[in-house]
């Protein structure tokens, strides 16, 4: 049994073969949290619950505002895992509160961590995953089906809580392509890539970069975005 007890990852064993025994609970160290809580999430694929528990785990550890502790999240690869579960998430149903969980919890570890260690996750990972990020916030043409029914986020913290309601943010007749949480926390990640020179770079020559960045300036729904 895995729990979080004064903020610290406590595993508690139980011996099968002796009844009698009582539970054995071992603290971990930070270092080894991390691998528990990467591990659980790489395993974690099916059902939905599954992931979305382990995600919660996830949360829990890393939310805080420790930058020395997000950049040793980010050195012991961290991201990874998750962007791992964002793609799937993304492709599967991209208006899912999943997508939106996700991309907030890679939102909290790049928005604590320093530059060296962004950029280092950038190359890693990010890199691979930058045509999927520019798909997240790339506006699509809205059909006969779902204008006007857009998706609006009541609360920022994670998890994300969403409901659908009429008008929403839109430019004329197109909308977002998923979960506006994950828009919101995706822009913020673009962002602090951008921060780098050395990612700046290879991110503006990536095709139609910058033509969908300003799409999605001239939407007011910038408007609502966290400075």
């Amino acid at each position: 049994v895995i729990c979080f007890v004064n903020n610290k990852l406590v595993v508690t064993m139980m011996r099968d073969w002796d009844e009698a025994a009582q539970p054995e609970e071992m603290v971990l160290q930070r270092d080894e949290v991390i691998k528990v809580l990467t591990y659980n999430l790489n395993i974690s694929v099916a059902p939905r619950e599954t992931r979305l528990s382990s995600l919660n785990e996830l949360i829990q550890f890393i939310d805080h505002e420790d930058p020395r502790q997000h950049d040793e999240e980010l050195a012991h690869g961290i991201a990874n895992p998750l962007f791992t579960k964002l793609a799937y998430a993304f492709t599967v149903s991209p208006m899912d509160d999943e997508v939106g969980i996700i991309a907030a919890a890679l939102e909290v570890i790049y928005r604590g961590a320093s530059r060296e260690e962004i950029g280092k996750s950038y190359f890693e990972i990010g890199s691979t995953m930058l045509p999927m990020l520019v798909d997240m916030v790339t506006m699509k043409k809205m059909t006969p089906a779902n204008v006007g029914e857009v998706l609006l986020e009541k609360d920022d913290r994670l998890p994300a809580i969403q409901e659908r309601v009429p008008g929403g943010y839109s430019n004329g007749d197109y909308e977002d392509s998923c979960h506006s949480t994950a828009v919101s926390k995706t822009l913020k990640i673009l962002r602090y890539y951008s921060r780098i020179l050395t990612v700046m770079v290879p991110m503006a020559h990536y095709p139609g970069f910058l033509d969908k960045m300003v799409s999605r300036l001239n939407t007011k729904w910038l408007d609502n975005l966290e400075e």
